[in-house]
């Protein structure tokens, strides 16, 4: 094996076919992608939307994903009115709702590289997450998205109002986020390069 021809590359995303008005986003509007469990942030999560609802109630919460902690089912009807569950969700129902949202949040406790941050800032939205993993290599804090440290509830609650609050900084980092998805984590530029297809 010749070690000189190996090439490690970063998890990338199809770039093809997605093309984005970020003025069309709608910054009300949060997505989740991943199971809902505590190490994914939810109580942190609902902590933050509980007191954005006392000022905002219009921003709505929307969780896509299978409940691994059942404990949260009760915590989610408790909120139903700000706080609405999709199921497991992919494919072109999972790119339905990238587009539809605005904001997409991972307040994680702990990750690897997550492949839904990279597809949120594909789509345009203005990612939140924790600075955990490998999630710092694509995102730039204030450029192409918001990190914040784990369980940190003001930290996220701050970061939600401040892109919900704020439109034009709000679509400032949905095209810095787009930017970097597509320059940085492009399948098709990784398969140009590689001279192979991926």
């Amino acid at each position: 094996m010749d070690k000189a021809k190996i090439r490690i590359l970063p998890n990338g995303v199809s770039t093809q076919d997605v093309d984005v008005d970020v003025t069309e986003k709608d910054y009300t509007k949060i997505l989740f992608l991943g199971r809902i469990c505590r190490n994914k942030g939810m109580s942190e999560l609902f902590a933050a939307m509980d007191e954005i609802h006392e000022k905002r109630p219009e921003i709505t919460l929307y969780l896509g994903g299978i409940y691994e902690d059942d404990e949260y089912r009760s915590e989610v009807e408790k909120r139903s009115s700000y706080v609405k569950t999709l199921g497991w969700v992919m494919g072109t129902l999972k790119d339905e709702w990238l587009d539809k949202c605005g904001i997409m949040v991972l307040p994680s406790y702990f990750e690897g590289f997550p492949i839904s941050v990279i597809e949120g800032m594909l789509h345009g939205c203005a990612v939140i997450s924790t600075d955990v993993g490998g999630i710092p290599e694509a995102i730039e804090d204030g450029v192409s998205g918001i990190l914040i440290k784990p369980k940190d509830v003001k930290g996220l609650k701050d970061a939600i109002a401040s892109v919900a609050g704020d439109k034009e900084f709000a679509e400032r980092l949905s095209r810095g986020g787009i930017k970097t998805a597509k320059e940085k984590f492009s399948l098709e530029k990784k398969s140009a390069k590689t001279g192979r297809n991926i």
